[in-house]
């Protein structure tokens, strides 16, 4: 169940917490011939996955090219963080400052 994604099965969120997980756990044991699990916590969820190694908050993917331009955007952008060469006199002090998009980072 953890495995699959949470908006397989009908639910807003991409990924599961173990609080929805549990949830839809005891939603569904009893049908699923589990009737024991309808009694499930989410620490005891937590323990299982933990056994298990699985960790929901880790996703993996792949990245898949789509623009045909992909090559040509990415050399633009890439020229434009090439290093400036800047003329230095030894007389003055130079400082130089550097700005990103995502200053926060």
């Amino acid at each position: 169940m953890a495995c699959q994604k949470p908006t397989a099965l009908g639910y807003a969120p991409k990924l599961w917490t173990q609080r929805l997980l549990a949830a839809h756990i005891r939603q569904t044991a009893e049908a699923a011939g589990h009737p024991a699990a309808a009694r499930l916590s989410p620490g005891t969820v937590a323990k299982l996955l933990k056994a298990q190694a699985l960790h929901l908050h880790r996703v993996q993917y792949y990245l898949e090219r789509r623009d045909p331009a992909c090559d040509a955007k990415m050399a633009w952008v890439l020229h434009v963080y090439q290093p400036v060469a800047f003329a230095l006199d030894a007389k003055r002090p130079a400082v130089r400052l550097s700005d990103d998009e995502k200053p926060g980072i």
